[in-house]
């Protein structure tokens, strides 16, 4: 009837119920379930995994059964032929096993095929930022620019950079409900702390800024007139809007002086998160240190 193979454990599951649960129909409830409990890019992310398999599958009927190591390897062959990156295969394949361990949590499955399986491996990216000379000149083109997308770009970047904000924040910030007393107070979207800090001489110049541009212009947008504006000041990194978080961490915290510790209550992060994806100890911080410490020895 499927017109494929079928083993005596598929026709038992059949009328068992047992895992021959089709792994579309339980993905469509399970995404239901926890759309107020994860972000929407998340929830976004795990339509945009689920129509791979789909349109590699051909159809959107796959039962839990039929994903064994087997069908594994020949899907994650088939990634490869298509060009995506590691880092890209590796998410799609975290979002099968997010479905997975779902299902195996609610009982409606047993077997969890990742454990025979060599796996993706998650590559971490080389993580750019702009030096303090490279936001000052980031801050001459905001200033002297007269194109309204290139502007708005260069100055809700700069925000970033200065309070370390995700680029869902962005849209967000308003000076008047967001800055009292000398301080930035609001509670990030995407995990719901608090952020505090105090206004730096760098966000109190873009507050100015901003004061007559709101942001108007998608995401996608602004990478896009990132590359451009970085092209035209000279900087020969891989920036994007999330680099404005990797900005602060390193060049306004680390190469500073503030700990990691506070860097991370500042962004509103865990110690661990921010040790592993944002602060970096830079040669300019080791050189300064040590040659304080090591003075006069």
């Amino acid at each position: 009837m499927a017109e494929q193979p079928v083993t005596a454990k598929d026709l038992k599951a059949w009328f068992t119920g047992g895992d021959m649960a089709d792994l579309f129909e339980f993905a469509d409830q399970f995404i239901k379930e926890v759309r107020h409990k994860r972000a929407a890019g998340t929830l976004e992310n795990y339509r945009k995994h689920l129509l791979k398999i789909e349109l590699y599958n051909g159809s959107r009927k796959l039962p839990f059964a039929h994903i064994t190591t087997s069908w594994l390897g020949n899907y994650e062959d088939h990634l490869r032929t298509e060009g995506l990156t590691d880092n890209y295969i590796h998410a799609l394949f975290k979002t099968l096993k997010t479905i997975f361990n779902a299902a195996i949590k609610k009982g409606i499955i047993k077997d969890y095929p990742f454990h025979r399986y060599e796996n993706p491996v998650y590559k971490a990216p080389v993580k750019d930022y702009l030096s303090i000379a490279e936001i000052h000149a980031l801050e001459d083109f905001a200033d002297g620019t007269t194109n309204k997308v290139l502007k708005q770009t260069a100055v809700y970047f700069l925000l970033g950079v200065a309070t370390g904000l995700r680029i869902s924040d962005w849209r967000r910030f308003n000076a008047e409900e967001h800055v009292q007393d000398g301080r930035v107070l609001l509670r990030a979207k995407k995990n719901n702390e608090w952020v505090s800090m105090p206004v730096n001489g760098l966000l109190q110049r873009n507050l100015q800024r901003m004061k007559a541009l709101p942001l108007t212009i998608e995401e996608p947008t602004i990478n896009e007139k990132i590359k451009a504006i970085m092209q035209t000041i000279g900087v020969r990194k891989r920036i994007t809007s999330h680099s404005a978080r990797h900005t602060f961490a390193v060049s306004l915290c680390a190469d500073r002086g503030v700990s990691c510790e506070t860097c991370a209550e500042l962004m509103g992060i865990t110690v661990s998160t921010c040790v592993e994806s944002y602060y970096r100890v830079s040669s300019r911080k080791i050189d300064a240190e040590t040659l304080k410490a090591w003075s006069g020895l």
